[in-house]
């Protein structure tokens, strides 16, 4: 490609005609008064809390879109569990009595001694007749109950009174 120098360039200048404004009035602004310039006013403290509430509600809503619905979690507000409700909490509901037909060997599952009386400890919670464990006075009270009946059923990882 060659280049070209400026002075080879023709003009059209000559061929297009002035642009006049003072042929559009409506456009100078004669015949009309000026045009008064407001000063921008500070906005009232009103107005200020109405705008920082529609920004918290925009932002709200924002939020729960981008993060979406969460699933709703049990929680029971009996025994602290995640498991269930309090409606339905084995912990609290109405006591359910061991079948008659459960035998007992004399043996305690926790501390692993033979004892003559032994006692079938509800670890599920006293609504839950299906988990038992077999245990001794002592370890019933301490290993089963966490030393006091009136607390809830646990079921021991370890023998508290052997250990």
């Amino acid at each position: 490609m060659n280049n070209i120098h400026s002075s080879q360039v023709p003009s059209f200048r000559g061929l297009a005609p002035q642009f006049n404004l003072s042929q559009w009035p409506c456009i100078t602004g004669s015949g009309r008064p000026p045009i008064a310039h407001i000063a921008p006013q500070s906005p009232t403290l009103g107005q200020i809390i109405l705008g920082g509430l529609v920004l918290v509600g925009v932002g709200y809503v924002a939020y729960k879109i981008i993060v979406g619905p969460q699933e709703r979690r049990l929680h029971c507000s009996e025994c602290g569990r995640a498991s269930h409700t309090a409606r339905n909490c084995p912990f609290t509901g109405a006591r359910r009595r061991f079948s008659s037909s459960a035998e007992k060997t004399g043996w305690c599952e926790c501390c692993g001694d033979w004892f003559p009386r032994t006692q079938l400890h509800h670890y599920g919670g006293r609504a839950d007749d299906s988990k038992a464990m077999e245990m001794c006075q002592e370890c019933h009270v301490h290993c089963g109950h966490d030393g006091h009946t009136r607390y809830f059923a646990i079921k021991p990882r370890y023998c508290r009174v052997a250990a």
